[in-house]
């Protein structure tokens, strides 16, 4: 019965662990859970598709940025790749799995303090046929384990 009970607290100690990718474990932070198949994302591949810097001179291209996400205008996300690691920053991270159609796109502002954790703005449920336009302009190689 104890060697059971130390597995079960090992399997379970195993499922709570991060990955070592810092950028994963974020992610991974900020949706724990996939809003299309309901499970853990652990298994789930993500991928950043733009980025830009978050201040008040980029103002028009954080806004800009914001609207192509919410009318799923995902082709014009490419032109946004500006980022700066010393000013805080609005990430768009794709999310997609083998295990189900369809996936998510998750927009963040990931401040540049350390102490300062990111932010979920705004997460949209997308297609297959919405994965395959993000494939176009993402490369195989950019798509990392969660």
């Amino acid at each position: 019965m104890l060697k059971r009970l130390r597995q079960k607290l090992r399997n379970n100690l195993a499922a709570l662990e991060m990955p070592a990718n810092p950028t994963a474990a974020k992610v991974r932070t900020l949706i724990p859970k996939c809003f299309v198949c309901e499970r853990d994302t652990a298994g789930h591949r993500f991928a950043t598709i733009a980025s830009t810097v978050l201040s008040k001179v980029n103002e028009t291209r954080v806004r800009a940025i914001y609207q192509h996400v919410e009318e799923h205008d995902w082709t014009a996300l490419r032109d946004f790749t500006d980022f700066d690691g010393e000013l805080d920053a609005v990430l768009v991270y794709a999310v997609r799995c083998s295990n189900h159609p369809g996936g998510m796109v998750l927009l963040i502002s990931d401040p540049h303090e350390l102490y300062a954790g990111p932010e979920a703005i705004r997460m949209e449920l997308i297609t297959d046929a919405e994965l395959d336009i993000i494939a176009s302009f993402v490369k195989d190689t950019d798509w990392q384990e969660m």
